[in-house]
């Protein structure tokens, strides 16, 4: 039984670590889009205003 445990735990952990740098990939990808959004609408500005 102890060592079920311990292999249970020792998967959870495994599935944390997975879910935290999915979690951390999907932010900096919304990161990118936002700034390409920024980056786009900015320079929409620019060539309006010149």
């Amino acid at each position: 039984m102890g060592t079920k445990d311990r292999e249970y735990y020792r998967n959870e952990g495994k599935e944390f670590e997975k879910n935290k740098k999915n979690l951390l990939i999907r932010r900096l990808n919304q990161l990118i889009i936002v700034l390409v959004v920024l980056i786009i609408v900015f320079s929409a500005i620019l060539y309006y205003i010149v």
